[in-house]
This record gives structure tokens, C-alpha cells and sequence, in this order.
């Protein structure tokens, strides 16, 4: 059998005519990858088998899916997550159980609006469980002296407002609700007149979620103008909806912690990643020019403080070491800093925009993503900073790079490669496989294949795909 040695292989320059071509260069090079600048086949895919396969939000088919996940288990088992439509994964935040936890948010079911983010947790016993991000408050507490109205000439009168908030059996607690109103048809709104110690009739609570397990009450504490919000009582989730509602005595001293600020994120929040300091990142299509932030060990909790606007509407986010990139239609962006109240927001070189969300990946602290001008790659230049680069402008003309139609890419990493798949116009595919070699060089092969979706388990160090038409 014939062979062909090729010692150094730069890969495929179809913008260049076959007579321009350098040594080492190809007008094709197919099936095959570059690794070290040596030509090898390209690896046959094998078949999953074993795996759990879970087909979420309506999915009836695999070869439906937009997006896959890996959903490890503790003792290293795991399951495939699918969905109909452009979906984002993020580890859970919670170590100190035996759950595991999974942060998914984007559009489950596929119908071109995004959904409320949520937890897939498993339980050794219960299995799994779907449980929201987003918390709505309940309403505000309708409350009375049950010694009745207060004599005008008592002596040190205190006023004061109650609050209400939620928790869960996880702990977690919802963001506060309005201002108590004093008892009455309606209710007034205004302070309540008491005495240090009396007890408070609280109005049976009618809107308690079904996800809470207690009703915490807080008051702001006498003597305050605009005083502190301190911690008064729990009353079970039964208790407080009794039909006779619940009473409390009040004592100033006996006031516990401040209440926390919970503020929930928006209910449309997508593409939530993990960013190191124990916080995440996301961003809402109602808002499509702000990234948003959580609070620190907080999913739920996601403050008005902690957001930060860019001039482009928002694509998708990408996160390496403390930075979060925010890839948009016109300009990228990267906000960096290890606290999420005090991110920088810079605006990189451009513009470069992103049209594909699943175009988007991050290696080696470099984020790579689709543009209508090529492969651009966002990194760390010794004497420019953060930039922006065109990784194919020398070797896809502007015409041939959008005849692969990059607004349909599907794109993942893997073995110091780039596999890129593509749904041509025609509705035929073409496969790009670019290795990534040092100073930003790369090396592009064409291949076969066709995926509608692709996740890496970085665990095992493997990508999956779904195979377009299986």
C-alpha cells in the first residue's frame, strides 16, 4: 500500500489559488487532524451505550435536540440532559449534602422564548427533582394590636412595619415582601402603633408557595427612621395559613439577625455560567444589554446593584479565570473583578459580533467564537492585553466563510482541537476541525460529520454529539 509522509501540514488555505499554496498547505485535507503538525485520521465516533438518556420539556426525539449536558452523579455515573432548544449548564453551588445539582437555563422546551431558569437535583431517594431559581415574594403582612388600639397618651409608642419572606426545605429564602398594612376593610397602609412586648395579630396568609416550608417575619426595628430590618419569628407553613391567621409578641430586644437582601433575578435569566468567587453570571432577553450577577453563595439572589449594561444587545456570556466575556450582535465586551459588586466593564476591539450562542467556547483561557468575519478568539496578548483577533481571515475569504452559514454553528473543544459543525443553506453540512497550535496559529481540516448539538464531560476528558438524522 502506497503512503504519504507529510513532515509539517499547515492544513487546508482555500482563499489561496493551488499555485500560491506554501509547503506544507493543502487545497484539502479531509477526515484528517494536524496534531503536532503531523497528519493523522481523524478519530471514528463510537456509539454511546449505557448512559441514561433524559429527554426533557417535550423532547420526543434525540435527533430534535438543540442541546445536551452531562449530569454526573457522586458515585461517577451520569446522565445526558436534551432539550428542544439553546440551553446553558452550570454546576450547582451547594457542597455540604449528598444532592447533586445541576443549573440549567435558556429555552427547555424550544419555542424561541426562554424559560425560568431552574436546579436539577438528585436525590439518593426521591430521584430527581426540577426546582426553580426564580422565588416571588408572598404578599405584605396584614397585621392589628390584639390589645386593640393603642391609648394616645400611653407613653413611649412604637412604630414599626413587618415584613414577610419564604424558605424552603434547602434553606433557601425568598425575596422580601411589601410593607405590612394595619387591619381593615381594605387595609391601611401605614405604620402600626404598639408597646414594647404586646403581641401582633398576623391575618392568615392565603398566597404561601407550595415550595415553602415556613414564613419568616420581620420588623423594622422602633426608633429607626429608617432602621434596620431585623428577624422577629418562624411560624410553620400550616400555622401561618390557618384561618385564624397567627400572633406574635414583639419585644424590641428580643430582635434577631438582619434580614437578608434577596432580590430575584429575572425570569427570563439565560446563559447562567459559574464564575470563580463562588458567584454566577447570566443575562435576560428583556434586558438584552445588561449582564447580570448573583449575589456570593446566593443563586437565588440576584441584585439591581450587582448589574452592568454594554452599549450591544447581548448574545452570549463566556467566563475564564475572574473575567466574564460578554459576546454581543456588535461589540464583545469583558467584565472582570472577584466580587460581584465591583466588576470593571471594558469594550474590546471590534466590532466582532456573535451570531451563533452555540458558536461559543472557551480553552486554555481563550474564548473562541463564531462571527460573520471568521473565527474570532478573545486572549491575552504580552503587548496589547485583551484582544480580539480573526483567526481565519487568512485562510477563509470573507464569501467563502459565510457560505458555511456561521449564524447555524455548532461548536465545541476538545483534544487541543476545535470541531465545527455547520448547516449550509442548502440544508447539506460541512464539519471544520481547526487545532490550535501556540502563538494563535491554527490548522484547519474539513470532516463528515453532522451534529445538532455537543456537550464535553471534562471529568473523562470526552465530547458527545448527536449525530444530525440519528
Amino acid at each position: 500500500m502506497a503512503t504519504v509522509k507529510i513532515d509539517t501540514f499547515g492544513g487546508i488555505a482555500p482563499r489561496q489559488h493551488p499555485t500560491q499554496l506554501a509547503d506544507g498547505m493543502a487545497v484539502t485535507a479531509h477526515n484528517c487532524r494536524l496534531k503536532t503538525g503531523k497528519l493523522v485520521p481523524l478519530r471514528e465516533p463510537q456509539l454511546v451505550e449505557g448512559p441514561n438518556i433524559l429527554m426533557e420539556n417535550g423532547l420526543a426525539d434525540i435527533a430534535d435536540a438543540q442541546s445536551m449536558h452531562v449530569w454526573r452523579r457522586a458515585n461517577g455515573a451520569f446522565d445526558f440532559l436534551l432539550y428542544k432548544g439553546v440551553t446553558w449548564s452550570a454546576p450547582g453551588n451547594i457542597a455540604a449534602d449528598d444532592l447533586t445539582r445541576i443549573v440549567i437555563s435558556g429555552d427547555r422546551d424550544g419555542d424561541g422564548t426562554v424559560d425560568a431558569p431552574v436546579v436539577y437535583m438528585r436525590d439518593p431517594v426521591a430521584g430527581k427533582t426540577i426546582y426553580p431559581i426564580v422565588k416571588d415574594p408572598i404578599g405584605y403582612p396584614v397585621v392589628s394590636r390584639v390589645a386593640g388600639p393603642i391609648d394616645p397618651s400611653e407613653a413611649n409608642i412604637r412604630y414599626t412595619r413587618f415584613f414577610y419572606t419564604w424558605v424552603d426545605k434547602y434553606h433557601m429564602e425568598s425575596p422580601v415582601s411589601l410593607p405590612s398594612r394595619n387591619a381593615g376593610t381594605p387595609p391601611v397602609d401605614d405604620d402600626l402603633q404598639y408597646l414594647d412586648g404586646d403581641s401582633i395579630q398576623f391575618a392568615a396568609i392565603s398566597d404561601i408557595p407550595e415550595l415553602a416550608v415556613s414564613i419568616r417575619v420581620y420588623k423594622v426595628v422602633t426608633g429607626t427612621q429608617e432602621g434596620r430590618i431585623q428577624f422577629v419569628a418562624e411560624r410553620d407553613k400550616d400555622a401561618a395559613a390557618a384561618s385564624g391567621g397567627f400572633s406574635v409578641t414583639v419585644k424590641d430586644e428580643d430582635a434577631g439577625e438582619i434580614m437578608p437582601e434577596i432580590e430575584a433575578p429575572p425570569a427570563d435569566l439565560s446563559c447562567i455560567h459559574d464564575v470563580p468567587g463562588a458567584f454566577y453570571c447570566g443575562f435576560s432577553p428583556s434586558m438584552p444589554k445588561t449582564v447580570c450577577f448573583s449575589d456570593i453563595d446566593l443563586l437565588y439572589s440576584w441584585p439591581v446593584a450587582y448589574r452592568y449594561d454594554v452599549a450591544d444587545n447581548l448574545v452570549a456570556l463566556a467566563v475564564t479565570s475572574n473575567s466574564v466575556f460578554a459576546l454581543t450582535e456588535g461589540w464583545p465586551y469583558v467584565l472582570s473583578g472577584t466580587a460581584p459588586e465591583s466588576m470593571s466593564v471594558a469594550k474590546l476591539a471590534g466590532p466582532a459580533a456573535c451570531v451563533s450562542p452555540r458558536g461559543v467556547c472557551v480553552y486554555r483561557n481563550a474564548v473562541y467564537f463564531v462571527s460573520n468575519q471568521g473565527l474570532m478568539v478573545i486572549a491575552n496578548s504580552a503587548d496589547a492585553g485583551t484582544v480580539c483577533q480573526n483567526l481565519t481571515d487568512k485562510i477563509f475569504t470573507k464569501d467563502q466563510w459565510l457560505a458555511l452559514n456561521p449564524s447555524s454553528c455548532v461548536m465545541g473543544q476538545h483534544d487541543g482541537a476545535l470541531f465545527l459543525y455547520f448547516t449550509l443553506a442548502d440544508g447539506t453540512h460541512k464539519g471544520l476541525t481547526i487545532d490550535l497550535m501556540d502563538d494563535m496559529k491554527i490548522a484547519v481540516t474539513t470532516h463528515d460529520e453532522a451534529a445538532t448539538c455537543l456537550c464535553v464531560d471534562v471529568k473523562e476528558d470526552k465530547m458527545y454529539f448527536v449525530r444530525e438524522g440519528v
